[in-house]
């Protein structure tokens, strides 16, 4: 649910401003930690958008807290209608209505005597319920009925006055009205608007905070959901993840792959905390050589998690086990965790936030994304990538963990390209798979591009994949021979300072 209560405070220490959770933990990462206590709110949303749902999950969060919610409505809608479309979702709680939330309609009395009739009805409703919380619903009506936009100034002006002196939060809801700035929207502590936009024939919500008093709230646009749960917002990954305590620091540990030959290439492993692309054309073996690296953190007990787009949990586990590798009974035990998101209708914040709500689940120091493009073709906003990714990679290496993940080249390119054009500076290293035509048979390669801050082996190396593992093969004298197997009870991680050690004994020898 997230902090129920919290103060704010000025430089000097003292206590400035108390902020109530809004019972939805996402809005309230939004919010920079939720709604300020007696403070005046205009949600805006065209109709469909979401708004009486956000604010219905809010009000269900105050009267289940044991405050005293008022739920005004303008509109002509009944209350039971209201209830009846709001009943299926699980934050409803029918033992809460009429006792601590209430459900009362000012229309008859509004279209009657106008804004000194919507006054009259607060002030009588807070002498004889003291709520913590009023909603009103249909804030538009309120608008319409005013003489002149002078009059609706100043009751905006009342409002507010009434919301700090009597102790009550108000949430106004109204529909979004061509966009422009209008007087309640300067004299409101916060406006927050809810959209329905569509990229080709696919529909997404969003919202955006526009004005939050007192906060360091997230700006721009952000995804939302509706689910059974309620509202779902996935902050964008740049806004969020925008700022480190400190900077991470590459280990001088290397973390090996388990395939002896491929890690003396690699000087041991690829160094610790570090993010490495596996690039090639499909079928070149990514994927094999991401399962090793996970299944030989094992040794180390370094919890292992996959986080792929296109192989299924069983389909993966059947053909590493074709391949002689026992995942199936490592996800059993728990040491390795897969996370399948196939990417149909899932957005780019959405995966991002379930893989490292993963991370911080399992306790996960290797990590492995299975097909990097699972994330692009999420995307609703291509130019996106280049900031997403530098936020999440960043993030990740702030987490502790060492990732691989996956990045498809097409079959018969010769050149090395990236769908991202910042990848350098996104991946500390680069190894490149390639499936090569020699004498009517394709051949696999691999060849270390880039190991930053370190030495590595140049040399492209052939490789095959049997039912045996991996064979690395050696070209000697126009004759190829078996370069290393892949044997995972044989390759152990080392690192650079056991390095040393040993060849200081062997020295002294």
């Amino acid at each position: 649910m997230g902090t129920i209560e919290t103060e704010h405070h000025d430089e000097a220490g003292a206590t400035n401003t108390t902020v109530l959770s809004t019972g939805i933990a996402s809005l309230d990462l939004l919010l920079d930690g939720g709604i300020t206590a007696n403070a005046l709110y205009l949600f805006e949303g065209m109709p469909g958008a979401g708004k009486t749902i956000m604010a219905s999950q809010i009000a269900f969060s105050f009267a289940k807290r044991g405050k005293q919610v008022i739920y005004l409505s303008l509109i002509a809608e009944s209350h039971g209608k209201l209830l009846q479309n709001i009943r299926k979702l699980d934050f409803f709680d029918e033992a809460m209505v009429g006792i601590c939330l209430r459900y009362l309609s000012a229309y008859s009395n509004v279209m009657e005597k106008g804004l000194s009739g919507l006054l009259e009805i607060l002030v009588n409703t807070v002498e004889k319920y003291a709520p913590s919380l009023i909603v009103i619903d249909g804030f538009r009506t309120a608008r319409d009925i005013a003489a002149t936009e002078l009059d609706f100034t100043r009751f905006i002006h009342e409002l507010n006055t009434f919301a700090t002196t009597l102790n009550c939060t108000i949430l106004l809801l109204s529909p979004s009205l061509s966009g422009s700035t209008r007087s309640e929207h300067t004299l409101v502590d916060g406006v927050i608007e809810l959209t329905r936009s569509h990229t080709g024939m696919r529909s997404r919500r969003e919202i955006e905070v526009h004005k939050f008093r007192g906060t360091n709230h997230l700006t721009g646009k952000h995804i939302f959901l509706i689910t059974a749960q309620g509202i779902e917002i996935y902050p964008r990954v740049e806004a969020r993840w925008n700022t480190f305590p400190e900077e991470p620091v590459i280990q001088n540990e290397r973390l090996a792959f388990g395939i002896p030959q491929f890690d003396r290439m690699l000087l041991g492993g690829v160094p610790g905390n570090s993010t490495t692309a596996l690039m090639g054309s499909p079928g070149a073996g990514k994927t094999l050589f991401g399962l090793y690296f996970l299944l030989e953190g094992i040794k180390n007990r370094e919890v292992g998690l996959y986080f792929g787009f296109y192989e299924t949990p069983s389909r993966l586990i059947r053909k590493a086990e074709n391949l002689g590798l026992a995942l199936g009974r490592e996800v059993q035990k728990k040491n390795i965790h897969i996370m399948w998101r196939p990417p149909t209708e899932q957005y780019l914040d959405q995966l991002a936030d379930q893989l490292i709500g993963s991370v911080e689940k399992f306790g996960a120091k290797r990590i492995f994304i299975d097909g990097m493009e699972g994330f692009r073709d999420s995307s609703t906003s291509p130019d996106r990538m280049p900031r997403f990714l530098t936020a999440l990679t960043a993030k990740l290496r702030s987490m502790g963990t060492t990732t691989l993940y996956t990045e498809e080249m097409p079959l018969s390119s010769p050149e090395i390209r990236s769908s991202v054009t910042e990848l350098s500076a996104l991946v500390e290293n680069v190894i490149l798979f390639r499936c090569i035509e020699e004498s009517g048979h394709l051949t696999r390669s691999l060849s270390i591009i880039k190991i930053r801050d370190s030495g590595f082996d140049h040399a492209v190396t052939r490789f095959t994949i049997a039912d045996d593992g991996i064979k690395l093969l050696k070209s000697k004298g126009g004759s190829e021979t078996d370069f290393a197997r892949a044997d995972l009870g044989s390759a152990k991680a080392t690192s650079r300072p056991k390095q040393k050690k040993a060849s200081a004994k062997k020295t002294k020898k």
